[in-house]
């Protein structure tokens, strides 16, 4: 079970894991930017979306998401799907929800070349979530201690992150 890697600090969308795809015009009302700053206690729907279900099912448009406590409690055609009274509606016309990606050999670190490889902290993880990607497994890294304590650091929900599965130094 995900502790609160992403949860803490992604919408409650998001921790499911889904994902908004911020491509198409802007949404009117309110940004998808916005929604990251909701909390996982507060109930959010959002209207007006695509929906990439990754059963390879075709996409359905026109959908509403009714998340509460970071579940999904109703989808469908967003002029079928009731509103909760005090919900946070975001209207996300042109815009797609799908499943989180999940990446099986990932690296938090970058090379310029012959130098050293360093683990990334800060833009590594921020850099997955933006791409969608919502769990990594790490295939090894030159600083071991330096990536767990990353981990543990989304996992308390101090960082933004990925869920993390750290593999420890090169094997």
């Amino acid at each position: 079970a995900v502790n609160m890697s992403c949860r803490a600090w992604l919408p409650s969308a998001l921790a499911l894991p889904l994902i908004l795809l911020t491509v198409g015009t802007g949404a009117s009302g309110q940004s998808a930017g916005t929604a990251l700053q909701a909390s996982s206690k507060v109930t959010v729907v959002l209207t007006n979306v695509r929906i990439i279900d990754g059963t390879g099912a075709p996409a359905t448009t026109n959908q509403s998401l009714v998340i509460e406590d970071g579940r999904i409690k109703a989808i469908g055609p967003s002029p079928q799907v009731p509103v909760p009274t005090g919900a946070r509606v975001l209207d996300l016309s042109g815009r797609s929800v799908m499943p989180g990606l999940v990446m099986m050999h990932e690296h938090l670190n970058y090379s310029g070349g012959g130098e050293l490889m360093r683990i990334q902290p800060f833009s590594a993880p921020r850099l997955f979530l933006a791409f969608g990607v919502t769990t990594i497994r790490t295939a090894g890294i030159n600083e071991p201690y330096a990536e767990i304590n990353l981990k543990r650091r989304i996992d308390r929900g101090l960082v933004p992150g990925p869920e993390m599965f750290v593999s420890g130094p090169w094997f």
